[in-house]
């Protein structure tokens, strides 16, 4: 499960990522992957509250955008999931400023300001979990549409 928050005070300085999570940056992990620095977006499945859902983290909007399959559209329960995601859309700069990625990419970012996110919860012709149980299967499902 994500932490719940993320204290930026001096982060830059001292959050050192790991190896593993640097491998992910530089395209080493898993195998045959791609730098982030020659992707537009990567897919990052994500267990928020004991419930799995996808972010869409696009690399050069800069922007979190999470799909949920959850039925409830209820902005109540929107403002719940922005909350559960605030430490990977804090973290994000983070990572790519330690993993080097802002050195290697076309469009420059001199700033660590968290990213912007999009709560996204499917319309009613795209299927949505009817129980409690199913989320993980609805991630997989629309990591493929995604792709």
């Amino acid at each position: 499960m994500l932490h719940t928050e993320f204290l930026t005070e001096d982060a830059q300085a001292k959050m050192q990522i790991s190896d593993e999570l640097r491998g992910y940056v530089e395209g080493e992990r898993p195998t045959y992957a791609k730098k982030w620095e020659n992707v537009d977006f990567i897919l990052v499945p994500c267990n928020v509250g004991g419930h799995w859902v996808v972010a869409k983290i696009d690399l050069v909007r800069w922007t979190i955008k999470v799909v949920d399959s959850a039925r409830t559209s209820d902005a109540k329960d929107n403002g719940v999931r922005a909350g559960q995601m605030t430490p990977l859309k804090t973290m994000m700069p983070f990572i790519c400023h330690q993993a080097g990625y802002f050195n290697n990419i076309r469009w420059k970012r001199w700033d660590l300001t968290p990213m912007l996110l999009d709560i996204h919860l499917p319309k009613a012709k795209v299927h949505r979990q009817n129980d409690n149980v199913s989320c993980g299967m609805f991630m997989i499902g629309y990591i493929e549409h995604i792709l």
